[in-house]
């Protein structure tokens, strides 16, 4: 890939109050990020020898103390991680918060420290700023190793619109955290929307006109990536569905060559293209729904043609079951490929605390097939017990794997031993 890129959390334990530990720009600039604990940069995963977790809530100040211990991994150190994190509501709509990460093992200096500060202030009813800072520790990065963040959102009952600027430093390095472009940027983001409402039309929830500007420049403001976004037609229908075709106008600019699949590379230069895409949505409570969004026209020197979609069927409140596929047929001047992602989900509730869940999903360009299950007996408060089942294979399609990769059985309970009052 040519950027990093932002896989969710999907681990029981990191997942429960996540939103405590929560700091930066959400899949942007993320200050702690929990896949960098546990988990190698090929994805792989790295015995925990143990830690804990310790959250809260005094007076209108939230609390997190987290501390993990992980065994070394290809020739690496046991590695330490320790994350500190307190907020505090300053009013209905303003906050103010400081976080503190490290990671540390026992060679000679290998560390990483993130410092930062974050808030939000809410004006009035309709203006929300959010602004966060931050600071890193490094050994032998001593340029700049700052970042920081401002957002302003403006929202009422007729307008949705925010300006957002995101300033990374060249040396600004959260290795416990989620930095979706190395080397340092600027990133501008623009956003306006109308939402209108017309009483008179029953089948029209509402209509929200919108466009919106993202923009990426390097430290020495080449422009590394943009996109225009306009659409004009997209309506939200009465019964839960949603239709819009938009008009999307990219740039990217290339300062070396960038390999997008295998065989096909792409030559340093700047590439400006204008494209058609659609959104459609089905009523999401009807027992089969479907959401299909495409994308059509060309796509840097040539042409990239498909999208995906999902049809999901229910049976009440206790069956669900879905099934992904994701098409794009690429055409390039330096050579042709297809990208094809199948998945499929499967849920069932025995009662409202006792179920069974399941991913399955196969990337032709990996040439991978993945699975995962998970068995839930709850009690209360997200306590309980649970058995997750992870398989990984080199595949040639959905159906035919020819190797296994990696396998895992878990198993947690927790019981909560008081309820406090």
């Amino acid at each position: 890939a040519r950027f990093p890129l932002f896989f969710p959390e999907k681990r029981p334990f990191f997942l429960e109050n996540a939103g405590v530990f929560s700091a930066g720009t959400p899949q942007a600039v993320d200050l702690f990020f929990t896949r960098r604990i546990g988990i190698d940069t090929l994805g792989n995963p790295v015995p925990i020898l143990g830690g804990g977790r310790l959250t809260g809530r005094v007076g209108k100040s939230t609390l997190g103390a987290l501390q993990i211990f992980t065994e070394g991994a290809r020739g690496t150190s046991a590695t330490s991680f320790s994350v500190a994190r307190v907020s505090r509501e300053l009013s209905a709509r303003s906050r103010i918060g400081a976080i503190a990460v490290q990671r540390i093992t026992s060679a000679d200096d290998d560390h990483n420290r993130t410092f930062g500060v974050d808030g939000r202030i809410g004006a009035g009813e309709a203006w929300t700023i959010d602004w966060w800072g931050a600071k890193t520790e490094t050994p032998k990065r001593l340029g700049n190793d700052l970042g920081y963040s401002a957002r302003a959102g403006y929202q009422t009952r007729d307008w949705n619109n925010s300006v957002r600027i995101v300033d990374v430093g060249e040396d600004f390095n959260p290795e416990v955290g989620f930095l979706n472009r190395l080397g340092g940027y600027r990133f501008y983001d623009l956003a306006v929307m109308r939402l209108v409402r017309k009483s008179e039309w029953k089948w029209l929830r509402q209509w929200n006109p919108h466009v919106n500007y993202r923009g990426y420049f390097d430290r020495q403001n080449f422009y590394q990536s943009g996109q225009v976004h306009l659409d004009v037609t997209e309506v939200e229908l009465a019964d839960g569905g949603k239709f819009g075709p938009e008009v999307n106008v990219f740039h990217e600019g290339l300062k070396t060559p960038f390999t997008i699949a295998k065989g096909v590379t792409l030559p340093v230069g700047d590439y400006d293209w204008t494209s058609i895409g659609l959104d459609w949505t089905t009523n999401p409570s009807s027992p089969f729904s479907l959401v299909l969004r495409g994308d059509f026209g060309p796509f840097y020197n040539g042409t990239k043609n498909g999208g995906n979609t999902t049809i999901t069927f229910r049976k009440g409140a206790s069956f669900s079951s879905s099934l992904l596929v994701d098409y794009n047929d690429v055409r390039l001047t330096q050579g042709k490929f297809v990208r094809t992602l199948i998945g499929t989900r499967f849920g069932y509730f025995f009662t409202p605390k006792i179920f069974v869940q399941s991913l399955m999903q196969f990337n032709n360009q990996a040439r991978v097939w993945t699975a995962n299950a998970r068995f839930g007996w709850l009690q209360t408060a997200n306590t309980g017990l649970y058995v997750v089942f992870n398989d990984g294979e080199q595949a040639d399609n959905f159906f035919r794997w020819t190797r296994p990769q990696s396998r895992s059985v878990v198993v947690k309970y927790s019981r909560q031993l008081g309820t406090g009052q």
